[in-house]
C-alpha cells in the first residue's frame, strides 16, 4: 500500500454520507434534545415491551455479557440498542473498524505528497426539525435489523474474527467463502425502508454513495496514471458492487490471485489488484 501510494497522482477516500443540516448554530444547539429523544421508543416504552419474547431473552443474555446492568439503554429504540451493544462486542472481542485504516492511509498520503480526494454524497436536510419529528413518528420496523445484530455478536464473533485475519494477510478466498450475518443490509433496510424516508427522498441512499464513488472513480482513471482508492471489502467482493460495474462498464479490473502481472492504474485498500 506504501509502495502503491507513493507511485500514485491521486488517493480517493472511503465512501461515506455526508449531512448538511439547514439551519444555524443555534438551530443545531436547539435539535440536540429532540434528537436525543429520537433514540428512545415512543410513550416511554421499554425493549421488553416492543420485542418478542425469544429475541428479548436473547438481547438479556448478551447485555449482561457486554453493557452489564444499564437500565437507560432499556428505552432505546432497536435499532440504536443493537448498535451500542455491537460496538460493545467488537471492542471485548478486540475487533476494531475502519478508522486506524483510514487514518494509516491518510498519514502515508500526506507522506508522499499525494492529493487526497473526499468521496462523499452529500445530503441536505432543509427542515430538521420536521425530519426529526418524522423519524419519531415513522414506527421504524427494526426488529429484523436487532435480531440479526445479536445473532451477529452471538453466533459470528469467530467468524468476524476469521474474516479480519483474512483481510490482514490477503487472502481473499477465505473472505469470499466465510459465512456473513448479513446484519449490516438489514438494518439499511430497516431505515431506508421506512415511512420517514420515503417522505426526505432518502431511500436509495445507498445507491446514491455508490454512485458518487464510481464518479470519481472514472474521473480518476480518466485524469491520472495511477490512483489509490480505499473501498469497503464487501464492496470490492461483491457481483453488484463498484468494481464489478466498472468490469461491466468495459474496464479491466484484476484482482491479486490473476498471473497477469500489467501496471494498474487503480488499486483497492486490502489487495494489489486495480482496475485498468
Amino acid at each position: 500500500v506504501d509502495q502503491t501510494i507513493a507511485q500514485s497522482q491521486e488517493v480517493l477516500e472511503l465512501p461515506r454520507l455526508k449531512f448538511k443540516v439547514d439551519t444555524g448554530f443555534f438551530g443545531k444547539l436547539f435539535l440536540l434534545p429532540s434528537a436525543y429523544s429520537a433514540r428512545k421508543n415512543d410513550d416511554g416504552k421499554t425493549l421488553e415491551d416492543v420485542l418478542p419474547p425469544p429475541v428479548y431473552a436473547h438481547w438479556q443474555s448478551l447485555k449482561q455479557q457486554y453493557l452489564g446492568n444499564d437500565r437507560g439503554i432499556e428505552r432505546w429504540r432497536p435499532i440504536f440498542a443493537g448498535l451500542e451493544l455491537y460496538k460493545k462486542a467488537l471492542k471485548k472481542n478486540g475487533l476494531r473498524n475502519a478508522e486506524p485504516i483510514r487514518n494509516a492511509i491518510e498519514a502515508l498520503a500526506k507522506q508522499h505528497a499525494v492529493k487526497q480526494t473526499p468521496v462523499q454524497y452529500q445530503l441536505e436536510i432543509k427542515q430538521p426539525r420536521q425530519a426529526i419529528k418524522a423519524f419519531k413518528s415513522s414506527g421504524l420496523d427494526d426488529v429484523e435489523c436487532f435480531s440479526r445484530t445479536l445473532d451477529a455478536i452471538d453466533r459470528d464473533i469467530p467468524n468476524m474474527t476469521a474474516r479480519a485475519n483474512a483481510w490482514a494477510t490477503g487472502d481473499l478466498d477465505s473472505l469470499r467463502k466465510l459465512p456473513d450475518s448479513n446484519r449490516r443490509d438489514a438494518c439499511v433496510a430497516a431505515i431506508t425502508e421506512a415511512d420517514f424516508a420515503r417522505k426526505l427522498g432518502i431511500s436509495d441512499v445507498p445507491e446514491r454513495i455508490r454512485a458518487t464513488w464510481l464518479a470519481a472513480a472514472r474521473a480518476a482513471l480518466a485524469a491520472h496514471a495511477q490512483t489509490f482508492a480505499l473501498l469497503p471489502m464487501d464492496e470490492v467482493l461483491s457481483a453488484n458492487g463498484p468494481l464489478a460495474r466498472l468490469k461491466a462498464e468495459g474496464y479491466a479490473v484484476a484482482s491479486p490471485e490473476d498471473e497477469d502481472d500489467a501496471p494498474t492504474s487503480a488499486g483497492s485498500a486490502g489487495t494489489s489488484g486495480g482496475v485498468r
